[in-house]
């Protein structure tokens, strides 16, 4: 019999199947029956069974298990082989259904054999399920390819490519996507298909082997659609070549001995199981011999001596230009004119600036009441300031935009060089686009309540036309074809801004002169945060309550903190055990050099910079040469989590900002899958932040899997004010040192300084009240009231917090929100940012003025409007907190 196994492709179909037929022993009953017409047959000793009417809807199958939070991990690893259907539920095609039938025929044919002759064989089970893929989704991260820096790398089947590549921001537009309600299924010749598949899962919950419409069986191309007996042949012969993997000798399968010394060839692996073989690779690779150790100390040295260590606050006046009148506050730069760029460019300069106006206008049209805006009237003459910019932006449009050629000083101009954008901006900045609140009332009117079917509206027609411009400005030949116009939008717009800001630090400046003692001691006063006991008793009623919870506090778009939080129970994710777990993972991307409270000469992104390992530090072991070659071909830069640790030690202004553990070090939060039961999930959030997440309900998000993730940084290191990316929620749990933040209202964002040409802020709060400089506060506050005036207003109107935040705590952000961290000692942070159900309009207004992002746009918008209860929250079996698997299965 062995020697049969071994000749695998020589072996007769009929003995092949045969040997199929003896390996289908009976199922453990692990999930229910869900059969809609069923009919009583009795089964092998006696077992009575039941089955379905072949011929009926999906939800008819005979023994087999539909897959979901509590069988999936269960089922596959209690079977030697599974054959799992993925299938899309909203994909009622006849062929689907058709796969259905085919999957409850096998399932009814072979657990109906009579008891498999008792040799070697009688050991292996072999499973029957069906997964909706749109429920699942993390597996697309689980089964998705995984490659290695340290050792050989390793790129693996990724049965998801073709699905993932909708991804991309063009092309459900491009192709015209939007009439299909599906998307495993396209009907579209141009867009990649993803149909209905087949997989055989071990019991270790690898792929050994899959098959769709567009696999062959031995070389031989497929009819269109697989029926039965080809089904039945490919699963044979799957398991027929993957058998030898299972034994380990006579009358005992590999299962019974542990560990195999035989490396199975699975077609894909799982995200943990490469993971563990990554593991294993850099260990053997010693790693930390790759950095001159002795070299890094010097060059610490050298940095401190050359070092200015003063505790006195030094900003940089240059931001200050004193002009005719003698104001020092500080001014936007008007922009005469720009350098020769691509159309690409400009279109992502003018959706900056888009994104500013819009918060500048939102403040006083929707997040301010009567109250407020009366204030703002008095002492900054904003509304009618705002009336002013409104008229100019509209005259700018139409100049820019008007198609009217006799209107037109240029007779050359033909109509097909002018963008047609002139609409898409009509709406976005004055009709439906421009407020979360006026786009979410447009698509509960518009959008929400037509099943699906996007066939003339206006939003998708808007977004077209960007598109189509954004498309032509990509032909070979066509970079430059609407240089003309976007420059002159982009120089226009800025000088409408800064005139804006301008006129309201003049306005306001003068208002202060005029009144000396008014408020005059109430200025940079922050609030503090309400702090939730995770552990009080009196809270276990609110803490388990979603929808109070968010009427609260999501909903007011209200900053809160938890403590006593028990987030990574039965383990405590101090530095030393993260780099006993995952040091093998690859952070370089997410290394940041940090710098000192008061720089303002970074305009990066919270003020940080990407870190590089300099050559100097590196030892021979990270040049490769390409033969006898003296100049190095390849220079490996990259730095592990472990060389990141010992680098910090020495370098105390690298952060580790933002690093995404789930996709690298996933064994930190579960044993095999995110499905695993809950004793084996080492990682649960909050129920009033976990049971929500649009990332999460998505079928297909490019979020989902981006988090948590790690931050680690010494005392000292910050992150200057900023918003997170995507206009998501945002939480950070401490699991060691103490962190100080200041968050500002989004109500406040035109007094903060926000850089028009790029996402960063010009003031740094943190200079503050900051303990980096406790004998300068009164300079300090000169100087921000000299240069920054309006910021006073933010903090006069209640709109700014300052918390500490200690170990144990858990910091919610709303979206939108922007805020500034300083870490006061050496801390390890687990974070997360996600779209809770109160900042879902936030977050598609977004994916329009700043991601731009109208592929997932579209995609989110049609999982919206065609998908019933996504307005209800999840459950979990804890009412206090959400295990990851719950998390991810809503």
């Amino acid at each position: 019999q062995t020697k049969m196994f071994e000749r695998r492709r020589g072996l007769p179909l009929v003995a092949m199947k045969l040997i199929f037929l003896s390996l289908m022993a009976p199922c453990h009953q692990l999930c229910s029956v869900r059969a809609a017409e069923e009919v009583t047959i009795v089964a092998h000793g006696g077992a009575t069974l039941h089955s379905p009417n072949p011929r009926n809807t999906l939800s008819s199958d005979w023994r087999v298990c539909e897959l979901d939070l509590d069988s999936f991990a269960p089922t596959i690893g209690s079977s030697s082989f599974t054959l799992v259907l993925f299938y899309d539920r909203d994909d009622t095609s006849v062929k689907t259904q058709r796969k259905h039938d085919i999957l409850s025929r096998l399932a009814h044919e072979y657990y109906q054999m009579k008891q498999p002759p008792a040799f070697f064989m009688k050991n292996i089970r072999v499973s029957f399920a069906k997964l909706d893929i749109r429920k699942h989704n993390f597996l697309r991260w689980v089964y998705s390819p995984f490659k290695t820096r340290f050792g050989v790398g390793r790129e693996y089947d990724d049965f998801y490519e073709d699905y993932d590549k909708l991804d991309n921001t063009w092309s459900p537009i491009t192709h015209d996507m939007v009439n299909s309600t599906t998307f495993m299924s396209l009907d579209s010749h141009q867009l990649p298909k993803f149909p209905t598949r087949w997989m055989l899962f071990s019991e270790d919950f690898n792929i050994l082997n899959y098959v769709h419409n567009g696999s062959t069986i031995d070389g031989v191309a497929p009819v269109v659609d697989y029926d039965y007996s080809s089904v039945r042949l490919w699963l044979g012969r799957a398991i027929r070549d993957d058998l030898h993997f299972v034994m380990q000798g006579v009358g005992q399968p590999r299962w019974a001995f542990g560990e195999s010394n035989d490396d199975p060839k699975f077609l894909i692996k799982s995200r943990i199981y490469s993971e563990r073989e990554q593991k294993r690779e850099y260990a053997e690779s010693d790693a930390m011999g790759t950095i001159d150790w002795e070299a890094a100390g010097k060059m610490a040295a050298k940095a401190k001596e050359n070092e200015v260590t003063s505790e006195r606050f030094n900003p940089d006046l240059h931001l200050v230009d004193k002009d005719d009148d003698g104001e020092t506050f500080y001014k936007y730069q008007q922009i005469a004119d720009f350098n020769y760029a691509k159309d690409a460019v400009f279109m992502k300069k003018i959706a900056k600036l888009a994104s500013v106006y819009l918060a500048w206008a939102d403040c006083y049209e929707n997040l301010w009441d009567d109250e407020r805006k009366a204030r703002e009237d008095e002492r900054t003459n904003y509304g009618f300031y705002l009336k002013q910019m409104n008229l100019q932006v509209k005259d700018m449009l139409f100049s820019v935009f008007e198609d009217d050629l006799d209107d037109r000083s240029n007779p050359l101009i033909r109509p097909e060089d002018i963008p047609t954008l002139k609409h898409y901006f009509e709406d976005m900045l004055f009709g439906y686009g421009r407020s979360p609140a006026t786009l979410n009332n447009y698509l509960h009117e518009n959008v929400y309540n037509v099943n699906g079917n996007t066939t003339g509206i206006e939003l998708f027609e808007r977004i077209r036309e960007y598109m189509h411009v954004r498309e032509t400005v990509g032909i070979k030949g066509e970079e430059r074809r609407y240089a003309m116009y976007f420059r002159t939008l982009q120089i226009k717009w800025a000088a409408i801004l800064a005139e804006f800001h301008t006129n309201l630090s003049r306005h306001y400046v003068s208002y202060r002169q005029a009144n000396p003692d008014k408020d005059h001691q109430n200025r940079y006063v922050f609030e503090k945060l309400d702090v939730i006991d995770m552990g009080d008793p009196d809270n276990f009623e609110f803490l388990s309550n979603y929808d109070e919870f968010e009427r609260r506090y999501t909903a007011k778009r209200q900053p809160y903190i938890l403590s006593n939080v028990e987030l990574t129970k039965p383990y405590n994710y101090t530095l030393a055990f993260l780099v006993k777990k995952c040091g093998f993972v690859d952070v370089t991307k997410s290394v940041r050099e940090s710098y000192r409270i008061g720089d303002e000469s970074v305009k990066n992104w919270g003020g940080l910079t990407e870190f590089e390992l300099p050559e100097e530090l590196m030892t021979d072991r990270r040049y490769s040469y390409d033969n006898d070659e003296e100049e190095a071909e390849h220079v490996d830069h990259t730095l592990s989590l472990e060389q990141f640790v010992a680098l910090s030690e020495r370098f105390d202004n690298l952060y580790l900002h933002d690093f995404a553990l789930k996709k690298r070090c996933s064994t930190l939060f579960m044993s095999e899958t995110p499905y695993d039961p809950p004793e084996q999930q080492y990682f649960r959030i909050p129920s009033v932040i976990g049971l929500y997440d649009l990332y999460q309900k998505l079928p297909k998000s490019r979020y989902a899997n981006s988090w948590p993730s790690l931050f680690v940084g010494r005392k000292g290191t910050n992150s200057k004010m900023h918003i997170d990316s995507g206009k998501s929620g945002f939480w950070m749990y401490l699991v060691s040192g103490r962190k100080r933040w200041v968050l500002y209202d989004a109500a406040e964002r035109p007094f903060l300084y926000e850089r028009l040409d790029r996402n960063s802020f010009l003031a740094d709060v943190l200079a503050l009240n900051s303990s980096a400089h406790p004998s300068e506060t009164e300079k300090i506050h000169e100087y921000f009231d000299a240069t920054y005036p309006l910021l006073d207003r933010a903090t006069r109107e209640s709109g700014g917090y300052e918390i500490i935040q200690e170990a144990d705590q858990l910091v919610f952000i709303p979206p939108g929100t922007p805020h500034a961290v300083e870490n006061l000692e050496d801390i390890v942070g687990i974070s997360f940012n996600l779209v809770p159900r109160a900042g879902i309009a936030i977050h598609l207004h977004n994916m329009i003025h700043g991601d731009r992002n109208f592929g997932s746009l579209e995609i989110t918008l049609r999982y919206l409007m065609t998908r019933e209860g996504l307005s209800l929250a999840g459950s979990s079996a804890n009412p206090l907190y959400t295990t990851f698997g719950e998390y991810m299965a809503q």
